[in-house]
């Protein structure tokens, strides 16, 4: 989700994307680990979206654990924490 203030937030709304208006629009959003799930990155154009997916996959794998979990288990060390 693009972070009010920022130049990817007007890039967002130049795109089309539509900031929830309501509580119950926010609590509905389908924000999932898998971006080909998410209902929330459609202004993202496309190239831009396969690179991030790309990235996203080459850093946290395919298999959608979640990465605290994989953290936890040695599965997975953060680049913010060092090896």
């Amino acid at each position: 989700m693009p972070l009010p203030g920022t130049g990817m937030f007007k890039d967002a709304i130049s795109a089309g994307y539509k900031l929830p208006t309501t509580l119950k629009g926010w609590a509905s959003r389908k924000t999932k680990a898998r971006f080909e799930e998410r209902d929330d990155v459609s202004w993202y154009k496309n190239d831009m979206l396969k690179e991030y997916i790309k990235i996203e996959n080459d850093e946290f794998g395919t298999d959608y654990k979640k990465t605290f979990e994989r953290e936890r288990t040695g599965e997975y060390v953060s680049p913010m924490h060092g090896t």
